[in-house]
């Protein structure tokens, strides 16, 4: 639970109905005590958010076990990644940033008003968002909403929420990705998309710099000049 995704979901209920989901992924036979002890919660809550997964996933997942044991089992995995996706969508901050992401500039009044939150809600929320920015030397920009800093980093903050997460997919069939799949099958070619996507999103956004030593590798790499040929046809 510590991503970057899950730092930026402030209701204390998806942020404890993904600590249970993310636990039970991972090992899907545990004890309510193990639970307890993974995610600080008490076995009552437990209990009671467990009543709540199974209501919203319905027949996509089971949940079945007592106090002595949980096990989790996953029937249908499209409808699983979809609904637990919807923790994330429905979280203002997320909301914001994927915003700024898709070049979508708010005021914070304008905010406000879709979100019906008053501006000092929307302030105090905005102090998380701040101080995750701070780690990639990110300014917030309120006027309108939006941020600012070096391209690299903001690059790097974009990255680790998107493409680091299983929860958030870009479409993507362009020639370039289908090349590279075909050229180097031993890449991900889910994680290429993710990176072509990022790539033309931020292009003409901030001017990158790279050390020296970076540059010349990537002057020799076949796959950036496979990349670089492709993207000038």
């Amino acid at each position: 639970m510590d991503s970057l995704a899950t730092k930026l979901i402030l209701n204390a209920h998806s942020k404890r109905s993904l600590q249970l989901l993310m636990s039970l992924e991972v090992n899907s036979d545990l004890t309510l005590s193990e639970i307890s002890q993974k995610t600080n919660l008490s076995k009552r809550t437990i209990q009671a958010d467990l009543n709540d997964l199974r209501y919203l996933f319905g027949d996509a997942i089971d949940l079945n076990g007592s106090l002595s044991g949980m096990r989790m089992t996953i029937h249908d995995y499209e409808c699983y990644y979809a609904k637990k996706k919807l923790f994330f969508d429905q979280e203002p901050l997320i909301r914001m940033v994927t915003s700024f992401f898709s070049k979508k500039k708010r005021t914070l009044p304008e905010w406000g008003a879709e979100l019906n939150f008053s501006l000092s809600t929307l302030n105090r929320m905005l102090t998380t968002l701040r101080d995750e920015l701070a780690e990639y030397h990110i300014e917030l920009i309120t006027s309108p909403l939006s941020i600012r800093g070096e391209e690299v980093m903001i690059r790097k903050f974009y990255w680790d929420l998107f493409c680091e997460s299983t929860y958030f997919e870009f479409d993507d069939s362009s020639e370039l990705s289908s090349k590279i799949g075909q050229l180097f099958p031993d890449i991900s070619l889910k994680k290429v998309k993710k990176i072509i996507h990022l790539t033309y999103q931020r292009m003409g956004e901030g001017e990158l710099s790279f050390p020296v030593h970076v540059r010349e590798f990537l002057t020799n790499s076949y796959l950036y000049k496979e990349i670089l040929a492709t993207l000038c046809q």
